[in-house]
């Protein structure tokens, strides 16, 4: 059954992953922070996702400004590898299709695993990133909080402790 759902997963990311008709632009100027891409202001809206095609994979950008000459996207990577000319193309809107056997994995933002311990299963029901959160109430209370060390985010983003002692949280060691 799992193999059938990952095939299935595929075949829709496939789906929605290549439009039957696509516009794209050439990056026409680059700087540490950002990147312009001439040829899409007529087709993107601001925080869509650009990608642009390096060494293999997509480097993914959101696009902050539009104006006539093209649009300017913050690059996702610190290190942004496109050239002048690099062909930029919209990508859809991130999503995740989360599992239970998840639980325990480190991930980053856009999804990918952190921790070697190969792909995620992806889960029955995708869920766009943009999606509402649960409305606070209908929520479980926190019993037993997470002390994270920085004052701030323990006061106004307070974290649970993990039920199962599978579900880490990972913390960059200062």
């Amino acid at each position: 059954m799992n193999a059938l759902r990952q095939l299935e997963w595929a075949l829709l990311e496939l789906q929605q992953s290549t439009p039957l008709a696509s516009a794209s632009g050439a990056i026409s100027e680059i700087a540490p922070t950002h990147f312009r891409v001439s040829g899409l202001s007529r087709f993107v809206r601001l925080g869509e996702l650009i990608g642009v095609k390096s060494d293999g994979r997509a480097q993914i950008g959101e696009v902050v400004r539009i104006d006539r000459e093209g649009i300017i996207a913050k690059p996702f990577d610190r290190q942004f590898a496109g050239g002048l000319g690099s062909v930029a193309f919209r990508m859809p809107p991130l999503s995740f299709a989360p599992d239970p056997s998840w639980k325990g994995r480190v991930v980053n933002a856009l999804g990918a695993p952190l921790d070697g311990l190969g792909a995620l299963i992806p889960g029955p029901r995708a869920v766009s990133v943009e999606a509402e959160a649960p409305p606070a109430m209908k929520r479980a209370r926190v019993h037993k909080p997470l002390r994270t060390g920085v004052r701030v985010i323990d006061l106004f983003a307070t974290a649970a402790t993990a039920p199962s002692p599978s579900c880490r949280l990972a913390t960059k060691a200062r």
